[in-house]
């Protein structure tokens, strides 16, 4: 387990917000693979740029996207490389359909089981920390692990429906998250993306998927932007 704990202190110190790790047990078409181990690899948006998406994307907003998808790629690199040169096959699992827009291990399965955080009513993950203002990536390798894993933890949107009151496609379908739901059941992924790349083509001039309203009006993410804005203050006044 010191490997891992090595690993995991690499990637924090080269800008993961959060590391999880996670056995394949429960993913039978993965592990028959040969493949033991998921890592999964979070980093956190910008709070100030979170808060100043209000009612629909920016483009700063959609530049952060894009610099943290070239920030995961270095990261789960990283972390496949570290594995092997330990002796250990590690891969990045990637995968995914066009037509479907599904792939055969979401990146989001592995936080969950990882302990990071629960599928919100959005079909988004949602963590204690940050919110849903992450974005993932996941590394799975031949490295045999024993431990429980932790996921899911329980899920803390009850009766929140923010996210679906203010969801402009009306995609969001209101329900509560359990294990075995497919996303099919909490949210209408076609709507959720003709009005996100319209509202983003209306706005910013570029036919983005992720308008952001859901993550924006997520209380966990809403308490993320204080937490963050409160540091800064204390910093500001020699706190």
């Amino acid at each position: 387990m010191q490997l891992l704990n090595d690993l995991e202190e690499l990637l924090i110190r080269q800008g993961a917000s959060q590391v999880g790790f996670c056995s394949l047990d429960e993913i039978p078409k993965i592990k028959e693979k040969g493949y033991n181990l998921g890592i999964s690899i979070a980093v956190a948006m910008g709070p100030k740029i979170i808060e100043n998406i209000k009612d629909s994307p920016t483009i700063e907003y959609y530049n952060e996207y894009q610099d943290i998808k070239i920030e995961l790629n270095r990261l789960r690199e990283l972390a496949a490389n570290y594995l092997n040169e330990h002796g250990y096959q590690a891969v990045i699992e990637d995968s995914f359909d066009k037509v479907t827009y599904t792939t055969e291990l979401p990146h989001k399965t592995v936080a969950v089981l990882a302990g990071l955080g629960w599928i919100g009513k959005c079909a988004l993950l949602i963590t204690k920390e940050y919110g849903s203002a992450v974005l993932l990536t996941s590394v799975i390798s031949s490295f045999k692990y024993e431990n429980v894993n932790r996921g899911p933890i329980e899920v803390l949107c009850n009766e929140c429906t923010k996210c679906v009151e203010n969801c402009p496609g009306n995609a969001i379908k209101g329900q509560n998250w359990r294990q075995g739901v497919t996303r099919e059941e909490i949210l209408d992924f076609n709507k959720c993306r003709q009005a996100a790349r319209r509202i983003a083509k209306e706005t910013i001039g570029i036919e983005s998927s992720f308008c952001g309203r859901c993550m924006t009006t997520c209380p966990f993410t809403i308490r993320y932007i204080k937490r963050m804005k409160d540091l800064v203050d204390k910093k500001q006044n020699g706190l």
